[in-house]
């Protein structure tokens, strides 16, 4: 499936873009590197503070065909309730939802730190004319949304259609104004990290402000392996969302996105993206080197990861993202 272009013609300018990358793309050599980080950085952030400052970091969702108005107003009052509840601790980042319950959820949130998510645009098949996708994201933003997710036009990626990927995403995007952009890849189906590189790039470059590895719904869900790729390709002012399961000894949780800034290699559009050299948290923005010595500690039952995409200048290693519910720094 992986997609080659021959060397004595003239790459155009996505080709151009991909070769100009420096994002490794050697599986095993992306695989080796993911597990030295987890052998040298788990013991040091197992503590009371990481999972407290991860807890901050969670998108409360429901994505079910059971879903009802009913049953997405109590999900959202569990929200409400939890500063009663849980008083020590900060809220969630964001309530996440299909795209048509924006409304129940914006009429039943009572909380002003909570971001309301959707995923929209035929999610999670992405199989939809683009006038249906626009219509689906417009509305969702009118009823209420702050951000909206969307996966990838397989179909397109696929036959390297690259000037129609690019189109959609960016027409979804110019919908959205100043909301933030979710492009999910579906790595499960591309696989190598050759193509989990090229459809990270095309998504920054058409407008993302996240790259996100997989629905979790489809194909298989994210691995660590996906997720490192993606971080090395993302631009310096692109937030980076690692969603996944994790567990401690006492609960289970569903955190999501931690952003962090990146650069992409194609400039393409404005997307209203992160101020370069913040690191949002959910809804909350941090300096980055406040986070500095935060590393990655204990990976349990992965399965989404996600990446904030963007354009700017600079590089990813050394800054802090999510991994398995877990803190990294690259």
């Amino acid at each position: 499936m992986e997609q080659k272009f021959d060397s004595k013609e003239t790459p155009n300018k996505y080709q151009q873009a991909f070769l100009e990358s420096k994002v490794e793309t050697n599986d095993a050599v992306v695989a080796a590197e993911v597990e030295k980080i987890l052998k040298e950085h788990i013991a040091e952030n197992d503590n009371k503070e990481v999972y407290q400052f991860l807890l901050n970091c969670v998108d409360l969702t429901t994505l079910s065909t059971t879903d009802s108005e009913r049953s997405v107003a109590a999900f959202t009052k569990k929200v409400n309730d939890y500063w009663t509840n849980y008083p020590q601790y900060k809220n969630v980042a964001a309530i996440c939802v299909y795209s048509n319950f924006a409304e129940v959820v914006r009429g039943a949130l009572e909380v002003s730190d909570v971001n309301i998510a959707v995923c929209s645009a035929a999610f999670p098949s992405s199989q939809a004319h683009i006038e249906t996708k626009v219509a689906e994201t417009a509305l969702a933003i009118e009823d209420g949304a702050d951000e909206v997710d969307i996966v990838i036009n397989m179909g397109y990626y696929l036959d390297e259609a690259y000037e129609e990927l690019c189109d959609e995403i960016a027409e979804i995007k110019a919908t959205m104004g100043d909301h933030h952009l979710k492009v999910i890849l579906e790595t499960g189906c591309l696989k190598t990290a050759e193509n989990i590189k090229r459809a990270s790039i095309l998504s920054m470059y058409s407008g993302a402000d996240f790259i996100k590895t997989s629905t979790g719904k489809i194909y298989e869900g994210a691995t660590l392996e996906a997720a490192y790729v993606m971080c090395q390709g993302s631009p310096t002012n692109t937030s980076v969302s690692v969603p996944a399961v994790w567990q401690t000894p006492s609960s289970n949780h569903s955190p999501k996105p931690k952003y962090l800034h990146s650069k992409s290699p194609i400039p393409h559009q404005k997307s209203g993206a992160p101020k370069k050299g913040s690191v949002f948290l959910g809804s909350q923005r941090v300096n980055k080197f406040g986070l500095s010595g935060i590393r990655i500690i204990e990976l349990s039952n992965y399965r989404d990861f996600g990446i904030r995409g963007g354009r700017g200048n600079g590089d990813f290693w050394g800054k802090n993202f999510v991994v398995g519910g877990k803190i990294v720094t690259l």
